[in-house]
């Protein structure tokens, strides 16, 4: 059944234990919110991760073209690196960029795809301060650092703390909820495939280059 709230506005939102529907007094009026499925915020996720290591990756590309030209060896020493220290270092880059995108607009590029919100217990978007606190614990706790093997237990308890309408860690440290705007499974489907076209051709480039 869904959790109205026809309270004032100041009134928290609050999801039914199955993670059920809820609705937001915010400022744009009551708005029925539907807390999201575990795979569409997996998916909106990963697609987010993937565009942003895309871009960090054309960032460097550049500068690593004119090292490769001054001092070749730094280059080849850098190439020999496991390709986990890339992904450890430039993921905490790429959730800050995902929190000031969605302090800038009010949303990411996977959320938006999949038809996600990130909003507070009053149905707010959220300040930068309070995002990238959100985001420091998808980091910590949800993608277990991007260390190897963490994230695999890490994303798997995520899953059934998701599955069983219980909020995040981060979800409760921050006083909000990733809701389901218009989401379907075809949209959820539509992201998992980008994303794993997006990852299949870098990797494609990636082994190309060799």
């Amino acid at each position: 059944m869904a959790a109205q709230n026809d309270g004032a506005s100041s009134t928290p939102v609050e999801e039914s234990a199955c993670g059920g529907d809820a609705s937001s007094r915010g400022r744009h009026g009551s708005v029925a919110l539907v807390v999201a499925s575990p795979w569409a915020r997996y998916w909106a996720r990963m697609f987010d991760l993937t565009i942003g290591w895309v871009v960090l990756w054309l960032a460097l590309t550049l500068p690593a073209a004119g090292i490769a030209f001054a001092a070749p060896g730094v280059l080849e020493a850098i190439s020999q690196l496991p390709s986990f220290w890339f992904t450890f270092f430039l993921t905490p880059l790429v959730l800050a960029m995902e929190g000031a995108l969605y302090a800038i607009f009010g949303n990411t590029p996977g959320k938006s795809l999949l038809a996600l919100k990130v909003l507070s217990l009053e149905g707010e978007r959220l300040e930068l301060g309070r995002i990238l606190q959100r985001e420091l614990g998808v980091y910590a706790l949800g993608l277990g650092t991007m260390l190897p093997v963490v994230p695999l237990f890490t994303l798997i308890r995520a899953h059934h703390t998701a599955k069983d309408g219980d909020p995040q860690p981060w979800d409760v440290s921050t006083r909000s909820r990733c809701y389901s705007v218009r989401n379907t499974t075809i949209r959820t489907w539509i992201g998992a495939a980008l994303t794993a076209a997006i990852a299949f051709a870098m990797f494609a480039l990636g082994t190309g280059g060799e």
